[in-house]
């Protein structure tokens, strides 16, 4: 807040419209999420607390300095965060003192910057977590062809293979809809009458997409319900549980890790922002 005092050209990035929603938010309902709820919580707890000992440690002094071949790394990417480094790095070797919205720019940048690697970290576990969800799938499916016809383990794979595809048409234009939504609560009296237009038919045809998705996953609900009755008639009532656990893990993987995803995006965006306010 302090910042936007000062630089109000930072608004739209730092201080997104309070109805902002994301792509998180507008798929709630659509798909049960419930299962990998405290394994996320877990890691967030886990990157919480990493975040704030790193917090402790570094007392708001600044980024933290990375290896020398991660610096060269983020150098030949020009990487924002590798940047925030050098300007401190710079003001520690000068003897002209840094003025007060450049330090807090850096500081800021500095915590963007661990929560930035934090995300990462997470991400990480999602996917390795998310390797070990397709084993489990191998491993079923092995069993399955053990037990099924032909016809019926390709229902089963047709189904699996399917929920994937819609699961991330619904997950992209949740993004691109939640972006547009977005940008369109930044709408002003500044607004040129043409972007306004802009913005207005991408929501539509969006909106449009996205509702046309939707009856895709309404028929992937009736298709998954004829599979676990398939899966039934060979299962145990454990076994048929485990199925569903399955399905259900696997689809609140896909979930979480786009919605790191956009998370990391986001930071991301931010950092670039404040990184190209600071005066060279």
């Amino acid at each position: 807040m302090e910042i936007l005092a000062k630089d109000s050209s930072l608004v739209g990035v730092l201080m997104p419209h309070p109805l902002r929603k994301t792509a998180l938010d507008l798929m709630e309902g659509l798909f049960p999420l419930n299962i990998s709820v405290l394994d996320k919580s877990r890691r967030k707890r886990g990157k919480v607390q990493t975040v704030q000992e790193n917090d402790r440690k570094s007392h708001g002094d600044g980024p933290e300095e990375c290896p020398k071949s991660e610096q060269e790394t983020k150098q030949r990417n020009k990487d924002p965060a590798y940047m925030a480094n050098q300007v401190l790095k710079r003001s520690r070797d000068s003897t002209n003192k840094l003025d007060d919205i450049t330090s807090k720019k850096l500081e800021l940048m500095a915590r963007l910057q661990r929560r930035l690697r934090a995300l990462r970290e997470e991400r990480e576990q999602v996917l390795s977590e998310s390797r070990e969800c397709a084993r489990w799938g191998e491993r079923l499916e092995r069993r399955l062809r053990e037990l099924c016809s032909p016809g019926e383990l390709r229902r089963y794979c047709a189904f699996l293979g399917d929920l994937e595809k819609v699961l991330s048409l619904l997950l992209c234009l949740s993004c691109r809809l939640a972006r547009v939504q977005s940008a369109i609560s930044r709408v002003d009296g500044s607004t040129g009458a043409e972007e306004k237009q802009s913005l207005s038919e991408r929501h539509q045809l969006l909106s449009r997409q996205r509702e046309d998705a939707k009856d895709l996953k309404e028929n992937l609900d009736r298709r998954e319900r004829v599979v676990s009755g398939i899966l039934a008639k060979y299962l145990t009532e454990q076994q048929l549980q485990d199925y569903q656990h399955f399905v259900q893990v696997k689809t609140s993987l896909l979930i979480e890790q786009k919605d790191l995803e956009e998370q990391i995006k986001f930071f991301k965006e931010q950092l670039e922002n404040l990184d190209q306010s600071i005066p060279i």
